[in-house]
């Protein structure tokens, strides 16, 4: 399969995705993310590390602007806060690598995929129930 045909494979894929799948998907791809920029700034491979960082900050973003706060309310201006603490420690780290800081937005970013997964999971279930019935 060509680049091209895997990218536009890949883009279906996503867009056929719940809006929690789509979230679970973005957290587990920003938690990777994060551990390659970790294993980088370790090897002192500083020029891939900054593109990670520019890739977690644009899965950051698209958290961001995919919330609903219509929908979502406080809950959605809760996330849009930290998103935006995201984005600044990301920017901090191209700035200055510190492990302990990538650490702790590592930690952060690892709590709350598990969260947005155990949610996922819940909203799924029901839809599941009501197949097999």
């Amino acid at each position: 399969m060509s680049g091209h045909a895997l990218s536009r494979y890949q883009e279906t894929e996503v867009n056929a995705m719940s809006a929690p799948q789509r979230v679970v998907f973005l957290y587990s791809h920003l938690l990777s993310t994060l551990h390659q920029t970790g294993r980088l700034a370790a090897s002192r491979s500083f020029e891939e590390y900054g593109r990670k960082l520019l890739r977690a900050q644009t899965i950051v973003q698209e958290l961001l602007v995919s919330l609903d706060h219509e929908a979502g309310g406080d809950l959605a201006g809760q996330l849009a806060a930290l998103y935006g603490y995201f984005l600044a420690e990301l920017i901090a780290l191209s700035v200055r690598p510190e492990p302990d800081r990538l650490g702790r937005l590592t930690l952060l970013v690892r709590e709350l995929h598990e969260a947005w997964q155990k949610a996922a999971e819940q909203v799924a279930a029901p839809e599941t129930v009501r197949v097999m019935a």
